[in-house]
């Protein structure tokens, strides 16, 4: 011990040196420690902490909306028809096997646009031609009787179309939620940045999106008020596939009336101000948000 007093005597000028460099160069082994009695200002938590930390929250909600929707078989096997139209008779047995109703429905219906899309052709071209300067008379003429006829044909096969839809509809009434807001589960540091000499945190985060949308058996289960309500011909009998068919189509109808509504506009105004106040909890003074 005298040995390192000596030692330290006889070089105590590299003895202050080295004090200095430790009290002086800032965050080499302090971070929220001051010297002399001063409180060092906070620091804002190391990335991948900060990371770890948003990734934690899991989904955020910032918004939900309450509806009531209609959807029917008529609707759902429309859609179904225009999906798979360009393969059709590839996929013809096995949708006809999945929905047995579809298989009649399915002549009538593309017979009516085949007549619609001639009908609505037929008179583009005769409008063009009557409003043509110097149009010839007799084309004009060849041009109506086209149009006179695709248009008959068209309102024989919409009455025939229509009456199809009524004779196999099963008509469902939805009421359900939608919920808006953030998912953090795959945040990364590319959308972090740091600022740590001034405190100032500056996040750049995914705009909203739509988190969930349900439809549960009771709405409002106190006051007896179904999710589902279900209403068809008597003596109709429906396969497990085409209820589900319809069932997923409220809730497609459901989540495009929330779009419509401006779900993600609410749940990116109300979600700013929530997440800044969330991570001003990080020793972040300032936070500052903006949505790709």
């Amino acid at each position: 011990m005298t040995t390192i007093i000596k030692i330290a005597l006889k070089y105590w000028y590299l003895v202050l040196i080295a004090i200095a460099v430790l009290l002086y160069v800032p965050g080499l082994f302090f971070s929220d420690l001051a010297f002399f009695g001063q409180k060092a200002p906070a620091k804002i938590a190391s990335t991948p902490i900060v990371v770890d930390e948003i990734r934690e929250i899991g989904e955020l909600v910032t918004s939900e909306y309450y509806g009531e929707i209609y959807a029917d078989l008529y609707e759902a096997y429309q859609i179904e028809l225009d999906k798979f139209e360009p393969r059709f008779e590839i996929v013809k047995d096995s949708l006809f096997r999945i929905y047995p109703k579809l298989e009649s429905f399915a002549k009538v219906y593309y017979n009516y646009k085949k007549a619609k899309l001639a009908f609505e052709t037929a008179k583009a071209t005769y409008e063009k031609i009557k409003t043509e300067t110097g149009a010839n008379e007799r084309d004009g003429e060849k041009a109506l009787r086209e149009f006179q006829k695709t248009e008959a044909e068209y309102r024989t096969l919409e009455i025939k179309h229509l009456q199809a839809a009524k004779e196999r509809n099963l008509v469902y009434i939805g009421r359900g939620w939608v919920k808006a807001g953030f998912d953090f589960g795959t945040f990364n540091s590319d959308l972090l940045i740091l600022r740590n000499e001034s405190d100032t945190l500056h996040l750049q985060l995914p705009k909203p999106k739509l988190l969930n949308a349900d439809i549960n058996p009771w709405f409002i289960e106190s006051k007896k008020i179904k999710g589902y309500e279900v209403f068809m011909k008597n003596g109709n009998q429906y396969t497990n596939e085409e209820i589900a068919l319809v069932k997923d189509l409220c809730k497609q109808k459901l989540r495009k009336d929330a779009m419509d509504k401006g779900i993600l506009e609410k749940a990116a105004e109300s979600g700013k101000a929530a997440l800044e106040n969330l991570f001003s909890l990080l020793k972040a003074k300032t936070v500052r948000i903006r949505f790709e």
